[in-house]
């Protein structure tokens, strides 16, 4: 049984999109296709720059989290919140079947969702070391097997440990010991520095982000190139298809499980619509591009590629150039220079 779900369509659909940009696709004249908006000087919500208590606070509290102690627990049994380590095995009609069962499988946070109701539950109130029996029911509908909804499931359970997180008080001892500083204060205004360049980072992705759906809203695309339509569905099905293969899936029985979908018709109705999508905005960003006439230069070109290629995990420019071509980083930095320049013409209100 598929515990939890893991992917959603959308989700991959983003990461897909970015790894096909430039990718063989033909060139095309953008004016024969796309009718423009207005784009410059559009209006733009303002950002908020202010780093207020609140920030620092939940900046402090992540830190302890995440300098947390890990204890076992021995002379309680489970409660809500723990994190605990099991075997099960589930079965139903007698037969159990692949992804029912789990060793050492760990749930973090004992009763914080994500399973079939009771079975986190039923966890509740053993201690390290019981075995027992849970009666649960599959719920109906299922989306993650079909076959199962609805349907009694008996799960045997073994409780293996049962652990909590000791989060350390906030002293200067404590952001010495683990961020390397002398005082409270001291780390505190590096808190606030730090996340002064968080929120100018984010009001200008946030910015860009609404300027540019403006900008694609407000253009029209006369016809669609079906060809370029076509090959981006046919990128999208073939990514998938490799997460299938990894998962040892049937293409059908990936998308079923792992997205909001119920059949591949309706996915790949998805995928058409999210690759007219990119197709518009390639078009409408290359006539701005045209209009404006921005340009790269090789220095622009390498800098970008020296910036980013780390970031994917590559090493040398080549490499980078192999994985995503330099047509789609040369895309991606005119987009980039396009955005500079559009945001520079905005007007906040």
């Amino acid at each position: 049984m598929n515990m939890k779900k893991t992917m959603r369509l959308a989700a991959l659909l983003s990461a897909a999109v970015l790894l096909f940009a430039g990718c063989g696709k033909k060139e095309e004249n953008p004016s024969d296709n796309v009718e423009l908006g207005e784009y410059k000087g559009l209006t733009i919500s303002k950002y908020d720059l202010t780093v207020t208590d609140e920030d620092v606070n939940a900046k402090i509290a992540s830190f302890l989290q995440d300098n947390a102690k890990k204890n076992m627990v021995t002379d309680r049994a489970a409660e809500e919140g723990d994190e605990v380590v099991i075997d099960f095995e589930g079965s139903v009609d007698g037969e159990t079947s692949e992804g029912m069962t789990g060793t050492d499988y760990t749930i973090e946070s004992l009763c914080s969702g994500g399973y079939i109701q009771g079975f986190e539950e039923g966890i509740v109130g053993h201690k390290a070391g019981d075995e027992f029996v849970l009666d649960l029911q599959f719920p109906d509908p299922y989306r993650q097997n079909e076959e199962l909804a609805g349907k009694p499931v008996t799960f045997k359970m073994k409780l293996k440990s049962i652990y909590t997180w000791e989060v350390p008080e906030y002293n200067d001892e404590t952001v010495s010991a683990y961020a390397g500083y002398n005082t409270t204060q001291e780390y505190e205004e590096q808190l606030k520095s730090d996340i002064a360049e968080e929120k100018a980072q984010n009001k200008d992705n946030s910015q860009k982000n609404e300027l540019w759906g403006k900008i694609v809203e407000a253009s029209q695309i006369r016809e669609y190139p079906q060809e370029d339509v076509d090959s981006y569905v046919e990128d999208m099905k073939n990514y998938y298809q490799q997460y299938a293969t990894l998962y040892q899936m049937e293409y059908e029985d990936f998308i079923k499980t792992y997205t909001n979908f119920s059949t591949v018709s309706e996915a790949e109705e998805y995928m058409e619509s999210e690759a007219k999508n990119y197709v518009k905005q390639s078009l409408v960003m290359k006539e701005i591009v045209k209009r404006e006439n921005i340009t790269i230069n090789d220095d622009e070109y390498l800098s970008y590629c020296n910036k980013n290629m780390g970031l994917y995990g590559y090493e040398t420019v080549e490499d980078f150039e192999a994985a995503y071509t330099r047509a789609g980083i040369e895309e991606s930095i005119y987009f980039e220079k396009m955005m500079d320049l559009l945001l520079s013409t905005a007007i906040e209100e």
